[in-house]
C-alpha cells in the first residue's frame, strides 16, 4: 500500500525575499529586504553556519498530533528524571532538544504536571550547557510559573529556545545549536513515526516529508558537529535513515505564485506529494526507534 500525503506551499514573503517552504527546499528570488517573521508554532527556519533550512518545530509537531486526535502517552516521552546521567557536551545538547520536544507535547495535552518536570530538565541541560545563563532571567520565571497555561508555555517555551540558539550562534557555538536541533527532530519525527503507526493519515504525510530536512540536517552535523560527535552511533543512524529516506517517492507541482506588489506580498501554492509505502513507513518507524535509544539511553 502507498500513502500519498500532498502539502500546499504557503508562504509569506517580505518584500520578495528567499523563502524555503516546509520539509522541501525551494528557493524564490528576486528583492532586497532580508526579513521574514516566524511564528514559532510553524515550520522553523534554521539557520546554522550559513546553511539555512526548514523544519518542522517541535511545537508544530506536537500540535499536528492533538489535533489528530491521537491519544496521550506520557510513557512514550524521554523520562526527565534522566537529565542527570547526560554527562558529556554532546548528550546534553541532544537531549535539550529532545526535553522541548516532550515539554511542548505534554503542555500541550494539559499535562501541567509532567511539563513541568521537562520545563526543569530543560533548564538544568541549559544551565550545564552554559546557555542559561545567556537567558533572559524573566523568560525563565515566567516559564515556570505558567507551566498550568499551554498557551503561555508555548509562547515562552519559544522564545526561551530563541534566545538560546542565538546566544549559541552569536558565540559560534555552532556544534550545540546543531545538535539541540538534531535531538528536537528526532523526538518529534519519532512521536510522529508512533502516531503514524496506529493508522493517522496527517501524522503519516508529515513523516514522509521529513525527507528534505533529514537530509540537510545531516549536512549540518557533518559542517558544524564536533569529530566525536561526527563519528558516534547516532551519526551513523542518522545517515542510515537518510538513505531510507531517500527512497520515498516525492513529486513536486509547480504553480504560479500569487503576488500583491502593493502589499509587498507572495504567496507560494505549489505542492509537493510525498509517497510513503507500509513497508518504508515500517523501516523508518524501526530505524528511528534506535537513533532515539541511541540519544536517550
Amino acid at each position: 500500500m502507498i500513502y500519498s500525503g500532498k502539502f500546499k506551499l504557503v508562504g509569506i514573503i517580505c518584500a520578495s525575499f528567499v523563502l524555503f517552504t516546509a520539509c522541501d527546499e525551494q528557493t524564490v528570488s528576486s528583492g532586497e529586504m532580508t526579513s521574514v517573521e516566524i511564528d514559532s508554532t510553524k515550520t522553523e527556519f534554521v539557520n546554522v553556519a550559513g546553511k539555512l533550512f526548514s523544519i518542522p518545530s517541535p511545537i508544530q509537531t506536537a500540535i499536528l498530533i492533538k489535533e489528530s486526535e491521537a491519544n496521550y502517552n506520557r510513557e512514550v516521552l524521554n523520562d526527565p528524571s534522566k537529565a542527570a546521567n547526560y554527562i558529556s557536551k554532546n548528550q546534553r545538547a541532544l537531549n535539550l532538544g529532545t526535553y522541548g520536544t516532550d515539554m511542548a507535547y505534554t503542555s500541550l495535552y494539559d499535562d501541567s504536571q509532567a511539563a513541568l518536570r521537562y520545563f526543569k530538565a530543560v533548564e538544568n541541560l541549559a544551565e550545564e550547557l552554559e546557555i542559561k545563563g545567556a537567558m533572559d532571567a524573566e523568560i525563565i520565571k515566567r516559564l515556570g510559573s505558567n507551566v498550568g497555561n499551554s498557551d503561555s508555555l508555548l509562547i515562552l517555551s519559544g522564545k526561551f529556545f530563541e534566545a538560546s540558539d542565538k546566544y549559541l550562534k552569536e558565540n559560534d557555538r555552532y556544534d550545540l545549536a546543531a545538535l539541540i536541533l538534531a535531538g528536537g527532530w528526532v523526538e518529534a519525527s519519532y512521536l510522529t513515526a508512533l502516531t503514524a503507526n496506529e493508522g493517522n493519515k496527517a501524522a503519516r504525510s508529515r513523516l514522509a516529508a521529513q525527507k528534505k530536512a533529514l537530509i540537510t540536517l545531516c549536512e549540518v552535523l557533518e559542517s558544524s558537529a564536533d569529530d566525536t560527535f561526527n563519528s558516534s552511533t547516532t551519526r551513523a543512524q542518522l545517515e542510515s535513515l537518510k538513505n531510507v529516506f531517500k527512497n520515498v517517492s516525492h513529486d513536486y507541482t509547480f504553480q504560479q505564485p500569487e503576488t500583491n506588489p502593493e502589499e509587498k506580498l507572495t504567496v507560494i501554492t505549489s505542492e509537493s506529494t510525498f509517497n510513503l509505502t507500509d513497508e518504508q513507513l515500517s523501516e523508518i518507524s524501526s530505524r528511528l526507534k534506535r537513533l532515539r535509544a541511541s540519544i536517550t539511553e
